[in-house]
Order: C-alpha cells, then sequence, then structure tokens
C-alpha cells in the first residue's frame, strides 16, 4: 500500500484515536490537528496546532502536512451543549469543513477528504434512514453537521473528493462519559457498591442504534478509499429504548433499573428524537462493511472495561 501522510482532526477525541491507530498500524504517517495546549503529545499522531473555528490555523496546517488524506473528525459532540452554545457550535460543526476544504484547495487539491456526518441530521424522519432519506436537523449539532454536509456536496462539485459518513451512535471504553451508556454503566456501578439509591434520568422512551467505534472507524478508512466520492450510512439497523439499555446494564449487575430510575427535567432535551435506526445497506455492497458488535455486546464489554480500569488494568481497546 502506498505510505500516505493523513491529517486527522478531532484526533484527541474517541474516532480520533481509533482512526490515528488504525492508519498508523497501516503504515501512514498521521498527523492530529490540536488546539489544546495542554495535549503535548499522541500516541498515534505526530501534532501540528490548530482550531477548526481559526481560518488561519487551518490553513497553516494544511500547508504544513500536505496530506493526502483529511478525516476532519472535529466537532461540537455533545447536543445539549450544542443548545447552550448554538454559535460556536455552527462554527466549529459547519464551517470548519469550509475552512478544510478551502485550505485543500490551495495546498493539498488532490487530497481525498472525510466528512464526520451525523443520523442527528434525521431528526424525526422515517426510519430506518439511508442516504436518499430526509433530513430534519432538531438541535444546533446536527444543524452544524448538515451545513457541512451540503457544503461537502458543493465543493465535491468543484473538483475536490470529499467523502461524508453518516455514522449513528457508535461507543467504545474511549466514549466521553457524558453519553448515555457510560452514564448508566457508571450509575449501575455505584448502585451495587451502595454508594448510591437513585439514578437521575431523561426521556427514556428515544431509541438509538449503538454501534461499536473501532468497527465504525475502519469503515470510515474503507469508505474514503471507495472508488469516488460518495455519502455512506454507518449503522447496525437495530435501535434499543433507553429503557431497555438501563435494565440490560443494571441487570448485568444484580438490579432492577426501574427502582433506581427518577426523572430529571434538567435532562430532557429541548426537542427530542424519538429513534434512530440505520440502513447500511450500501456500505455492505460497495465497501464490504458489516458490523460485529450488537448493542447488548457492546454495553458488556463496556462494563467489563470498566470493570478493569477500577482493578487498574489497561484497557483493551
Amino acid at each position: 500500500m502506498t505510505h500516505l501522510r493523513v491529517l486527522v482532526t478531532g484526533v484527541d477525541g474517541q474516532d480520533g484515536h481509533y482512526l490515528s491507530k488504525q492508519l498508523t498500524e497501516q503504515g501512514h504517517e498521521v498527523w492530529g490537528l490540536v488546539h489544546r495546549q495542554h495535549i503535548q503529545e499522541l500516541p498515534y499522531a505526530r501534532i501540528v496546532r490548530g482550531d477548526l473555528a481559526d481560518t488561519s490555523s487551518v490553513l497553516k496546517a494544511v500547508k504544513e502536512v500536505r496530506p493526502h488524506e483529511i478525516y476532519n473528525m472535529g466537532a461540537i459532540s455533545h447536543v445539549m451543549y450544542s443548545h447552550a452554545e448554538p454559535e460556536h457550535t455552527l462554527n466549529v460543526n459547519g464551517t470548519g469543513l469550509v475552512r478544510i476544504c478551502e485550505a485543500a484547495q490551495h495546498f493539498a487539491p488532490h487530497a481525498r477528504i472525510y466528512q464526520a456526518s451525523s443520523s442527528e441530521l434525521f431528526g424525526n424522519g422515517p426510519m430506518p434512514a439511508n442516504e436518499d432519506s430526509p433530513f430534519n436537523p432538531v438541535s444546533p449539532y446536527a444543524t452544524g453537521k448538515l451545513v457541512a454536509h451540503q457544503m461537502a456536496a458543493s465543493f465535491r462539485s468543484q473538483g475536490l473528493w470529499v467523502t461524508c459518513g453518516i455514522l449513528f451512535n457508535h461507543v467504545s471504553p474511549r466514549s466521553g462519559r457524558e453519553f448515555i451508556m457510560h452514564k448508566l454503566i457508571d450509575s449501575a456501578l455505584k448502585a451495587r457498591a451502595e454508594e448510591i439509591d437513585s439514578v437521575p434520568v431523561g426521556d427514556l422512551t428515544p431509541k438509538r442504534d449503538f454501534g461499536w467505534a473501532p468497527e465504525y472507524c475502519d469503515g470510515v478508512i474503507r469508505m474514503l478509499r471507495y472508488s469516488e466520492p460518495t455519502d455512506m450510512v454507518l449503522a447496525t439497523g437495530v435501535s434499543v429504548s433507553m429503557r431497555d439499555l438501563g435494565r440490560h446494564i443494571f441487570r448485568a449487575k444484580g438490579l432492577d433499573f426501574e427502582e433506581y430510575a427518577v426523572q430529571d427535567p434538567a435532562l430532557l432535551r429541548p426537542v427530542e428524537i424519538f429513534n434512530l435506526q440505520g440502513d447500511a445497506s450500501f456500505a455492505q455492497r460497495a465497501i464490504g462493511w458489516l458490523p460485529q458488535m450488537t448493542w447488548d455486546k457492546i454495553a458488556d464489554r463496556l462494563i467489563e472495561e470498566r470493570q478493569r480500569a477500577q482493578a487498574g488494568i489497561a484497557l483493551s481497546a
């Protein structure tokens, strides 16, 4: 395989970590765009300083690296935060890609660019959703992602190779502790240790399609190397309600979730999406991508990983 120089934004996040790891293992030279000054080194990437909200720094980074591939994984990733900071969210999630594409036009016109789109684009539309499903974003997070998704098509029409991966929820030991599966696991372990006697929850009726992040990052690399730039959905095709997810996690620790769950109005989204379920049949046909991890296996794996971490054993992923 040809040795490539690769630039990954959001390299210090979950997907950035797994992407840089997999790309390094393939023998490529990986650079990670980092704007947090306290990050001085990365396990699988060289650091180049930059900020998706700052045009000059993005131009400088792309000029320095001259990448063959760019993976734009950087984003304001928490939906609730996006409601509190809509302007900043739109600037990073939406206009960040515009800065990358304009920099590529100047300094890496033949680079292949990957844009991390999101299942949140579909809102409360018909499910399961595929590449032809209508978009209906209901949060600043999703609106920013839609801006980037539409601008990707615009730059594609101008000759840039821009591929958009519409990924449904995917988690790992490295995903943020503020996300629902990790929050439920934390609560179950604390309840089992009798450290808490109740768990504040939001709406438990919404359903999500959960996948395993390392598998999704493998799919991302495959789709960017597909024969043409396009849009692809990655999903398991199965969604689970937050209530059933909580029941499964607490049952694994010998507990009854319903005895602990107490609704907290502060955890309710301003606008809720009630079901996200994806149809990844195009990715299966085009790039041979087929996920192996189901939501229950993922939850069990994360419980095991958390217990390993508490015991001082290194993460296995």
